[in-house]
């Protein structure tokens, strides 16, 4: 693959850091950058494929570069050496800057990486004819009920973030492994098809809005953005935004829209269950059928 960046030149064009900066100091974290990003999507054999593509080349170096210097900012910032871990104080130099300044800086360099690397890899999902086996994050959405950001966003936003979706396709899937086990894998591949049966198109749009109100419940919830946060990491905001702070009171919108949904399957199933080859069950217990008997002891 063709080198994206060669020097600290090349590097602000896309970011802004100090001309004088050494190429030395800075190349080890744009190598970390696609290491830790890139590849983490994307295979060799995709990139190699893609490398005399200009808008290619152009969109991955629109997100390594704000990435690259994200990883940089806290060691750059300091001094490893045999005194240990020192900073530089001089006088008649750049005052150091405030740790909310800094923390601001950290948070809109990754959100602007993050968010070109969504625009990257939404143009590579979207090339016809590229091979993408190789590329198992990008493969993971084929088959599902929700398998685009556009699908998805029908129903709950992500800010447009491709990245925001891939992370959160592992969680979409064990809620539709739910679903599958609670309507049983037949009517489930039948839903996945989407016959030609009004009832199974019903069944389809219902199944979507519920795996994605179910997604959005479990990532907006208070407790879960708390323990997200809890290792004082930089909380990116590309995934799902709460509509309200839920309680132990009330339940948040998209639990709400969970619920809805899953009582709208049902109630499909319910109605149609012959044309599903279901059998209605009643749940209820006969107490007074023939040859039924109380004992008293």
């Amino acid at each position: 693959m063709t080198a994206l960046f060669s020097s600290t030149a090349d590097l602000r064009q896309y970011v802004r850091i100090s001309a004088t900066l050494p190429w030395d100091s800075i190349s080890c974290y744009v190598d970390s950058a696609l290491d830790m990003y890139l590849r983490r999507y994307l295979s060799d054999e995709v990139m190699t494929a893609l490398d005399s593509d200009s808008t290619f080349l152009t969109l991955s170096r629109k997100a390594l570069a704000p990435l690259a210097v994200y990883l940089a900012a806290d060691e750059m910032a300091v001094m490893i050496g045999d005194a240990g871990i020192t900073v530089q104080n001089e006088k008649d130099k750049r005052a150091v800057a405030s740790d909310r300044k800094i923390q601001k800086a950290r948070e809109s360099l990754q959100e602007r990486g993050l968010m070109a690397l969504s625009v990257l890899l939404e143009y590579v999902a979207s090339r016809d004819g590229l091979d993408l086996s190789t590329c198992p994050r990008l493969e993971s959405m084929k088959g599902m009920l929700l398998s685009t950001l556009a699908a998805f966003e029908e129903y709950v936003s992500l800010q447009g973030s491709f990245v925001a979706f891939l992370e959160i396709v592992p969680t979409m899937k064990g809620i539709e492994r739910r679903l599958e086990r609670e309507l049983g894998a037949p009517l489930m591949a039948r839903i996945r098809t989407q016959s030609d049966s009004e009832t199974i198109l019903a069944l389809h749009e219902c199944c979507r809005s519920y795996v994605a109100y179910a997604t959005a419940s479990l990532l907006s919830s208070e407790r879960t953005r708390r323990q997200r946060m809890a290792g004082e990491r930089i909380e990116w905001h590309g995934l799902v935004r709460p509509l309200f702070e839920d309680s132990e009171e009330r339940q948040g919108w998209y639990q709400k829209m969970e619920g809805e949904s899953m009582a709208a399957i049902r109630g499909i199933i319910e109605s149609h269950s012959t044309e599903l080859g279901m059998e209605h069950s009643d749940s209820r217990v006969d107490y007074h059928g023939k040859g039924k008997r109380i004992f008293y002891i």
